[in-house]
């Protein structure tokens, strides 16, 4: 049995407001589906695509690029290298800030490798 969520809910959810879901929506990156009324109705599988957009964007990931991940995630292409011409350059990835020195730097809550 699928769990669906209003639109109001899920910002509730997320703290974010009604208006950012639905630039999501307008950029192709979480399109709910409808219900009979016209709502719109997010699914369990749209909180993974939140979780990714939200944790994407505070690394810094522009909305240009986090759309390619979405739109190209597969598990073949998670697993093969980064090809010369591929969408998203190594380049064009974000630094990260300061305050996330323990993720480049591959520590966590004070434990280093």
């Amino acid at each position: 049995m699928s769990t669906f969520y209003k639109i109001g809910e899920i910002a509730s959810l997320y703290n974010i407001s009604t208006d950012i879901l639905r630039y999501y929506e307008e950029l192709g990156i979480l399109v709910p589906r409808r219900a009979p009324n016209g709502y719109r109705i997010y699914r369990t599988e749209d909180l993974w695509c939140l979780n990714v957009i939200r944790d994407l964007r505070e690394l810094g990931f522009s909305m240009e690029q986090i759309k390619a991940y979405i739109e190209n995630r597969s598990i073949d292409s998670s697993l093969e290298p980064p090809s010369r011409d591929h969408h998203i350059k190594r380049n064009a990835a974000p630094r990260l800030p300061p305050d996330h020195a323990e993720l480049r730097d591959g520590r966590r809550n004070g434990y280093s490798h």
